[in-house]
């Protein structure tokens, strides 16, 4: 056998065993792609969402019987994946942590999401100049990081490259109001800027102060939701937390207008606008204490609020399972 004929056959015999080094290590990765997905459900991930737990108006000889409700539900449910609180536990940070406390240790899950709602950013009684914007940025960041739960502003989720999420406590800019009172209103001299009419009040007006108008509150949270979603805008699916309404279809207008004039509290149409630009298959958010599942375009969206005591029809065992929600995604 001559030298080239030699060294043929090394180059042969070692192309072989890289080829086949590259089969086992393309197969182990695959492996670990396959037990991935069968921990998810065959690739499905399982959601808990609720929202408007609102703590702080669960009068304070019903909170034992509450919490303990509520635990007993949630340590039934099993194989979830991602827990997701939209908001509305209690203007005081201490309790919001032990509520969130209390979720954590109650359901076991792979990841746990809160994004903060209006009550959460108020300041009661009076607020200070611009204490609800450093609640939103630093105050509630901080005490929901001593959880299990992941404060989500500014600090979007990516799951193995595959499942994105981005969320936004959200707000109101009018856009969502029912545009049959605006002569009315303007009629009798109401703006929505007043937030109140024939003696109610929204209570943003009392509480919350971000030092800018409801406006220019919705132009900073959707820039400062558009850099989250450059983060995440890779992934294939994509998942968006609210706690405010993002799009018309999730608003119940009455043609009353003591219903309908705070109904344009209730979100900005703009931010609806965005999350279908962007493509996101998923959205949840809370605010409205009615729970309801709706599509808008090939967007799916789910509000899951426990909400008010006077509001339950039922038993709290039966609202808790009538208004928490699972969903299956993608």
């Amino acid at each position: 056998m001559t030298k080239e004929n030699e060294n043929g056959l090394l180059h042969q015999f070692l192309e072989f065993w890289k080829g086949l080094f590259i089969i086992r290590f393309l197969y182990s990765c695959g492996q670990r792609y396959v037990n991935l997905s069968k921990n998810w459900g065959n690739g499905l991930m399982k959601i808990l969402a609720l929202s408007d737990i609102h703590t702080d108006l669960v009068r304070e000889e019903d909170k034992n019987d509450f919490f303990t409700m509520l635990t007993t539900f949630l340590n039934a449910i099993e194989n979830v994946n991602l827990v997701i609180c939209a908001g509305d536990i209690s203007p005081d940070p201490m309790e919001l942590t032990s509520t969130l406390k209390t979720i954590g240790e109650a359901i076991s899950a792979e990841y746990y999401l809160f994004v903060p709602g209006n009550h959460d950013v108020w300041e009661v009684p009076e607020p200070k100049n611009e204490i609800s914007r450093f609640k939103y940025e630093q105050q509630l960041k901080d005490v929901v990081e001593t959880t299990k739960f992941r404060y989500l502003p500014f600090n979007p989720l990516c799951i193995n490259d595959k499942i994105g999420v981005i969320g936004s406590i959200g707000w109101y800019d009018y856009s969502l109001r029912n545009p049959e009172w605006d002569e009315h209103l303007s009629i009798i001299d109401v703006s929505y800027s007043d937030k109140w009419y024939a003696g109610f009040v929204w209570n943003d007006a009392r509480y919350a102060n971000w030092g800018m108008k409801d406006e220019e509150v919705v132009d900073y949270l959707l820039k400062q939701l558009e850099i989250d979603y450059n983060n995440i805008q890779h992934c294939p699916y994509k998942i968006a937390i609210f706690h405010h309404i993002p799009f018309k279809e999730g608003v119940e207008n009455k043609r009353v207008i003591k219903w309908d004039y705070f109904s344009a509290f209730m979100g900005s149409k703009r931010f609806g606008e965005q999350l279908l630009q962007w493509g996101v298959q998923l959205v949840i958010h809370g605010h409205a204490h009615r729970p309801r599942e709706y599509k808008v375009e090939a967007t799916h969206v789910y509000c899951a609020p426990i909400g008010y005591s006077q509001e339950w029809k039922t038993g709290l065992e039966k609202e808790l399972a009538a208004r928490i929600k699972i969903i299956t995604f993608p």
